[in-house]
């Protein structure tokens, strides 16, 4: 008896959760204005809501990062169709780079408009700068970054494809140098 009186309430319980994870996608869906070709899909992005969801409440409980994560508008896209929709283009290896064997030249520097006249060949193909040396610096060391920015020019890249950037909704906070960082994806 006590079995099965578990086995009803662990039933019960998972259809609660359930419905609510419906609840909630049904409110994202109406405040995003999202609709679906049919029910398979919409079944299909419910479950990969649930999923984001629970990626979502699991990171924000675990309280190691500097911002909070939330759904959004990416919440019913699974990380890969994210990835392919918004950053779909792959980063040269920045060992690789042609800059960075060659230099800058002058024409690198702006676009020429169409009626500019013509262009002194010798000086464009001139170096306006060389690279001579780059280094990755450690994640999270703000002192080595103070430290090359005080030296020369500074290169950032940030990984926009993982499941952080996808789901976050609170501006990154920190306090460089006395001023507070604040970024939002502005992403279409």
């Amino acid at each position: 008896m006590l079995i099965i009186l578990a086995t009803f309430a662990s039933h019960v319980f998972s259809r609660t959760l359930q419905e609510s994870f419906v609840e909630k996608h049904e409110q994202w869906m109406a405040d995003y204005g999202r609709t679906y070709q049919d029910e398979a899909e919409k079944q299909m992005r419910l479950n990969i809501f649930k999923q984001n969801l629970e990626y979502v409440e699991k990171a924000n409980k675990e309280g190691n990062r500097t911002y909070k994560l939330s759904v959004n508008k990416f919440s019913d896209l699974t990380n890969e169709e994210f990835r392919a929709l918004y950053t779909g283009y792959k980063m040269p290896s920045t060992h690789d780079h042609p800059q960075r064997r060659s230099g800058y030249s002058h024409r690198n520097r702006l676009p020429v408009p169409s009626n500019a006249g013509t262009c002194d060949a010798q000086k464009a193909a001139t170096a306006a700068a060389r690279i001579s040396k780059f280094e990755d610096l450690p994640e999270n060391d703000e002192q080595a970054l103070l430290n090359a920015v005080s030296m020369h020019p500074v290169s950032v890249c940030i990984e926009g494809g993982g499941q952080d950037f996808q789901n976050y909704r609170m501006v990154f906070q920190r306090t460089m140098w006395g001023l507070s960082v604040i970024t939002r994806p502005s992403l279409s």
